[in-house]
């Protein structure tokens, strides 16, 4: 596996403002952490995003989804994707003028999902996140009792200790649908299968089904591969979720490796140093120990950049990459990646599944058993009276003839 299709230029100018290399440590590092790049798998999702997440009535929507799923390995980048969707939208929401006419319109609403502290996941405190992202008055939902909270400041309070979980659901829904909300993302989604019970998976979605119908928004999961384990629930769900799997680059398809390397080349031509590092020499190497996930190589490269910026060095070399490579960090993703691309199957082996499913369905009875058959007889269970074992119960004996009941013969008649 070799870039050769790219080509960097090092004694070209620098990608980055020039007068970056006279700035303070922290200043540098907060602008490679900024940049970002758009790469063909990153483009490819959010193009599938935004068609996912158009109206309705729009002729470019191709159904209605209520619940968009958007899965992908740790380091992937759904971060990035999630922030820049967001702001698309919210350039499209101002382009049409509906935040001019409607100030308390907030189109879309992001909530990173809280993960159980204890137990199994709690709705109550997304319900509240999600209010607070809406603005909504504390009146509304913290009915709580201000002296058993006094230690805590009034804007550290993220939950209603004394509020009915099923008023916060409707209160909710009644937010979103008044305040025109129509994208609700969901961060860190696979929080929600945090549940004891296999029941409660299906609860889950049923319940963020009926909240995106009654109030009309969309919402939008964004998670690692764990929410495979809420798409498959039940027919009706799958009818009305879209899944979009961000995919991570693979070495072993050329073309992928290629475009791998281009997002080498674009960091490296951003990298704030005095000498540009040949960055595009290492993409194997590169690849390899980031997993082909852009998220993790911008990480691992803002720890070497660090490193190498604090030490005063003019570039970065592979020493500095090697002594901020943790590789039991990227044998995980790996295994992670693997798993989760074996559980989405390939369309022939889904096809087979589809014929196989549907002969079943063929060969079952087309009607109900006829009347003149006769249903096996029911079993009827004997009633148990009291008494105990061995003890023989208190019946009336047959008496024979010209016998009394003590057994004895009656007295002859006097004469």
């Amino acid at each position: 596996m070799t870039p050769d299709a790219v080509s960097a230029d090092t004694a070209s100018a620098p990608a980055f403002p020039h007068e970056l290399l006279n700035a303070s440590v922290k200043q540098r590092l907060a602008y490679f952490k900024n940049w970002l790049t758009s790469h063909p798998k990153l483009i490819e999702t959010r193009n599938a995003l935004m068609e996912a997440l158009q109206p309705t009535d729009c002729p470019a929507n191709t159904g209605s989804a209520s619940i968009i799923q958007v899965f992908g390995c740790t380091g992937v980048g759904k971060t990035t994707l999630r922030n820049r969707v967001e702001r698309l939208l919210m350039e499209e929401a101002a382009g049409a003028g509906r935040l001019c006419h409607d100030p308390g319109c907030i189109p879309i609403v992001s909530v990173i999902t809280p993960p159980p502290d204890q137990g199994p996941f709690s709705w109550r405190d997304v319900y509240v996140q999600t209010l607070q992202a809406l603005d909504e008055p504390r009146a509304l939902m913290n009915k709580k009792h201000i002296t058993q909270l006094n230690f805590i400041p009034e804007d550290k309070v993220l939950h209603a200790p004394t509020t009915a979980r099923p008023e916060l659901r409707l209160a909710l829904a009644s937010a979103l649908y008044h305040r025109h909300t129509h994208i609700v993302f969901f961060d860190e989604a696979q929080h929600f299968q945090r549940v004891t019970q296999a029941q409660r998976l299906q609860d889950q979605m049923d319940n963020l089904k009926w909240t995106a119908e009654v109030s009309g928004a969309q919402f939008v999961l964004i998670g690692t591969f764990d929410l495979l384990n809420l798409t498959d629930l039940s027919g009706q769900l799958a009818r009305r979720s879209v899944n979009i799997h961000f995919d991570r680059y693979h070495a072993e398809r050329a073309e992928e490796f290629k475009q791998f390397a281009g997002v080498v080349l674009s960091f490296q031509r951003h990298l704030p140093l005095a000498v540009e590092p040949d960055l595009l020499r290492l993409s194997e190497y590169l690849y390899e120990r980031s997993v082909g996930c852009v998220g993790i190589l911008k990480d691992w490269l803002m720890r070497a950049l660090s490193e190498a910026l604090k030490r005063g060095e003019r570039t970065l070399t592979q020493a500095h990459l090697d002594k901020h490579l943790d590789m039991r960090k990227a044998v995980a993703v790996a295994r992670e990646a693997a798993t989760g691309e074996q559980r989405l199957k390939s369309n022939e082996v889904l096809y087979a599944e589809l014929k196989s499913c549907l002969s079943l369905a063929e060969a079952a009875p087309a009607s109900a058993p006829s009347s003149h058959m006769q249903k096996p007889p029911r079993l009827q269970r004997t009633r148990r009276r009291g008494g105990r074992v061995g003890q023989r119960r208190a019946v009336r004996d047959d008496i024979a003839p010209g016998a009394t009941a003590t057994g004895l013969s009656p007295p002859s008649p006097s004469v």
